[in-house]
């Protein structure tokens, strides 16, 4: 397996024991629609909510190779842990708080109303390939 998707999947594991919420973000995430981007690290967020992040950041920093030194003090204050994997792929794991970062898509999605407002968006586009990348991704 690539050492990346290798590298993230130890992640998700690692989350998914502890029943922690979390979601991939950042260019290995937008891979799953075919949108390639070239890319050294796995960056996610781990919902923490706000004064029990010291807890996360010791579990993980117990788990896994800090890539920095004070990588603890440097969590606490930038809301990211800086890790490296199993494979000595790099981990940026950001953690978050803010309720727009908890928000799932909570109903099924209006396709018709979608599509009836981004017709005039793409043919002011101009770009044939739009559409059909924007219908693919509703099918997946």
């Amino acid at each position: 397996m690539n050492p990346l998707f290798s590298a993230a999947l130890d992640l998700q594991h690692f989350f998914e024991a502890r029943a922690w919420r979390f979601c991939v973000i950042g260019a290995l995430a937008v891979q799953r629609w075919g949108e390639p981007r070239l890319t050294l690290d796995v960056d996610c967020t781990l919902l923490t909510g706000f004064g029990n992040e010291g807890h996360y950041i010791d579990t993980l920093l117990a788990a896994f190779t800090p890539r920095i030194e004070e990588a603890r003090a440097f969590a606490l204050a930038n809301r990211v842990v800086l890790l490296y994997g199993t494979t000595k792929v790099p981990l940026d794991v950001t953690l978050g708080a803010m309720p727009f970062e908890e928000l799932r898509r909570a109903g099924l999605l209006n396709v018709a109303l979608i599509w009836q407002e981004l017709r005039p968006l793409l043919a002011l586009k101009e770009d044939s390939t739009s559409e059909e990348r924007l219908r693919r991704l509703l099918r997946e």
